[in-house]
Formats: structure tokens, sequence, C-alpha cells
């Protein structure tokens, strides 16, 4: 009783000793400053590690198109970081995400099939996870502009006389041997003389298979005479490099008019002309060569871009 009446009370002074009396107290608010420490540091308060996904990257554009390309650029989103990457996300049927380091805001979609139209928005990715989606943009690439293969002639003789039962329909054209790059054919042509009528079907065949590859039918009627004009093919035809096709027109034995195969043509440097062809199914049905280098039955065109692979 008397050591813990001294721990108040100095006993040779008979004086109270306040520090001690308040030590309990200041314990108190000790004990209180760990206990929000430690839950701060189990639960995350700290400010410091407070995250929310990043807004959304701005100013999303198209900086260039080409040939199966597509340039973007935007800017980072101005809060939200650090960021651990940019998603780009292309859509045209299926969604496809593309993933861009945090630093480069800009990318280019060497995916893209010319002529087909995609949308693009962006999103910035930090360790909270994925932010809110830019702005909408629409972009389709371009390619070079399919050419005509021939692009001119000289005058023969114009006969419509083939195949030699009246009424019967048989082939007449070119064989085309492809240089040391594919091309990819388009669309197919025939020359209009004037007078023409009927639609005629233009097709590419494999010499070494015989195998039909294409068809396009071409309207005559009302066309402009002497210029070729051409139908679309509905799946476009890659010519493989140094082979041979046979590029070949419809006619009726005693209906329009062509050129036959003392018409010479004049062709871009892809290709080269190894002569007329023609094929008689009222007959052998077999493809027979007519004329020299540089001739061509009609004649027959096509429309095409060099292709690499």
């Amino acid at each position: 009783m008397r050591l813990a009446w001294s721990v108040l009370f100095n006993t040779d002074t008979l004086m109270f000793d306040p520090f001690l009396l308040l030590t309990p107290i200041l314990m108190l608010g000790v004990v209180a400053l760990l206990g929000f420490v430690g839950c701060n540091l189990v639960y995350g308060l700290d400010e410091t590690k407070v995250k929310q996904p990043p807004p959304a990257p701005v100013n999303l554009h198209v900086t260039a198109v080409g040939d199966g390309r597509v340039d973007l650029a935007w800017d980072p989103p101005p809060t939200g970081g650090p960021l651990t990457q940019f998603r780009v996300n292309r859509q045209n049927g299926q969604a496809i995400s593309f993933s861009v380091p945090p630093t480069e805001p800009s990318f280019t979609d060497t995916t893209a099939v010319n002529g087909t139209a995609y949308g693009y928005f962006v999103t910035a990715v930090n360790s909270a996870g994925e932010g809110a989606q830019s702005n909408f943009v629409l972009a389709t690439s371009v390619g070079p502009l399919p050419k005509p293969f021939v692009t001119a002639k000289v005058n023969g003789s114009v006969h419509n006389d083939f195949p030699a039962v009246p009424g019967s329909l048989g082939l007449l054209g070119m064989i085309v041997l492809v240089g040391p790059l594919n091309l990819r054919v388009t669309a197919l042509g025939r020359y209009i003389v004037s007078g023409n009528s009927t639609v005629h079907l233009v097709k590419i065949v494999d010499e070494n298979s015989s195998q039909e590859l294409g068809s396009a039918s071409v309207q005559t009627l009302g066309k402009t005479p002497n210029t070729f004009e051409y139908g679309d093919l509905v799946n476009t035809v890659v010519l493989t490099a140094n082979s041979r096709y046979y590029v070949v027109a419809q006619e009726t034995s005693g209906g329009d008019f062509s050129w036959s195969s003392d018409t010479h043509v004049d062709t871009e440097p892809d290709a080269t002309v190894v002569s007329a062809v023609y094929n008689d199914p009222t007959t052998d049905n077999v493809f027979h060569p007519a004329g020299s280098a540089g001739n061509s039955y009609g004649p027959v065109n096509f429309k095409y871009v060099v292709v690499s692979t």
C-alpha cells in the first residue's frame, strides 16, 4: 500500500505528481494512432494506394490510310497514370483488340483489308483496370486502283461466224503469261463493236488444269463503241506468277461482231499476250492458239493490281 501510494505522491515532500497521473490517458492516444495506421496499411486507406481505372484517351484520329493499313493517333488521358497499356479496339463484325505500350499513343493496323470500313476506339489501362472508351472513328484502307491490262489495240478484221454451227456458242480470247509477280484480277472486259447488243460471259481459265477460275457478265447494249466494257468479279482471282491463263469471251455464231485473231493489243508490262485462243464446244471443246504473239480475239481485257502473295 505504501508503494502504490508513493507512486502517486512523493512521500518525502508529500507533493502530487501530475505526469504520472496523465500517463494512462496519453497511452490511449498512442494506441489509437497505432490502430489507425495499422488499419490503413491493411485495408489500403493510404491515399497513394487508392486507384481507379483511368479516364478515356482523347482526340483519337486517323493520321493516314494506305495499302492494307490504317494509322491512328490519340492523346493520353489527363489523369489516371501510371498506365500499363493502351488497347486499340477495332470493330467490323468481329471485334479485335490490339495492345499498345503506354508510352506510344499511336498505332498502325496492318491487318486491314482494302476497301473495308473499320470502326476504332481506344482505352487506357492502369493497375486498377481498363478505363472509359475514347471517341469513335471510321477508316477504310485503300490500295492501288485496278488498271486495265490491255491499253490499246491495232484493228484486224471483224467476224461473227464462230463457231461454224449458226446459233452455237464458242469461246474467243487470248493466252496470257503472267510475269514475275502475282496479279489480282477484279474485273473482266470485252471490246464493244458498233451494233453489239447482247450480254457476253467473260471467263478466266487456268491453262494447266483447264479449271474456270472466275467469270463476269459484260453488257454491250447501249455501250460506247470502240471502248472496253467491264463486269466485276464476285470474287477476285489471283493469277500466279509465271503461269499461263486463257481470258475468253463467250460468243454466239451469227450474233454480235468482235475483232478477230489478227487484232494486235498493247498491254501493261506485268504480263504478256502469248497469242489469241479459241474453243469450239461443237467440235473438240479444246483451247487452240491462233494468230501470233500479242494477238487477241475480241479483244478481251481484265483489270488487276499487282500483289506479292
